[in-house]
């Protein structure tokens, strides 16, 4: 590290201000996120438990998942709605830094048995467009805290439609058959996972993913998002 790297704080990520914390975020930012609390998260979906059962009003009434755990650091608004605008559409990549520390500390308190990250792939023509794949990125931030191996094990198959333009049944039908799992001799089969997205809304990426990998040979699967919709 050099005189100017010691002397001179960091930039907030959010705000741009000096930031002394080592999330990359300042104090007054750091506050405002809308982080989910580990003791009223659903470990079903990751979302704040709003009932008295072990998972929320809206699990109850889903069919059974494909996935053991979930977790998501945020809610979907404010400051966390903000940044993962940015960072997705906005080219603000260096969020990735910042992101990918607050998913590891989080991993780190979860008694998660996790061998490999696996991060939810873009189509190769939307990548292009974008010119990054945002859950990548902070997945490998992610790694790199966490001594965890990154692996990306799942391809697109095709491109489809944005999940954001489509109702719940609209999300499901435009996935199916989207991904499938590389044929590898990295000797990624039979072992458990945390498969990783920005957002989950209604679940139906997950699902298609985690069922594509689970059909692959996938031992187990705990699934980790930035945002819950």
């Amino acid at each position: 590290m050099n005189i100017v790297d010691e002397t001179i704080p960091a930039p907030c990520a959010a705000c741009g201000e000096k930031s002394p914390l080592e999330s990359g975020f300042c104090e007054r930012c750091q506050s405002a996120l809308p982080l989910i609390k580990a003791d009223v998260r659903c470990p079903a979906c990751g979302a704040e438990n709003d009932g008295i059962f072990d998972i929320c009003s809206k699990c109850l009434k889903e069919e059974e998942r494909v996935w053991s755990n979930a977790v998501a650091l945020m809610r979907m608004e404010g400051l966390g709605k903000n940044l993962i605008h940015r960072f997705k559409y906005g080219n603000d990549t260096f969020l990735a830094k910042p992101l990918g520390r607050l998913a590891a500390a989080a991993l780190k308190t979860l008694d998660f048995d996790v061998e490999l990250i696996v991060p939810i792939p873009l189509h190769w023509s939307r990548t292009l467009l974008r010119g990054y794949n945002q859950t990548v990125l902070f997945c490998e931030v992610m790694a790199k805290e966490t001594g965890i191996p990154l692996r990306s094990i799942l391809k697109r198959t095709r491109a489809t439609p944005k999940q954001a333009s489509l109702d719940r049944e609209g999300r499901k039908k435009n996935l199916l058959g989207a991904f499938a799992a590389r044929r590898s001799h990295e000797g990624w089969m039979n072992r458990k996972i945390l498969l990783v997205d920005d957002v989950l809304t209604t679940g139906s990426t997950l699902a298609e993913a985690a069922e594509t990998l689970k059909h692959a040979g996938i031992a187990e699967i705990n699934i980790l998002t930035l945002l819950r919709a």
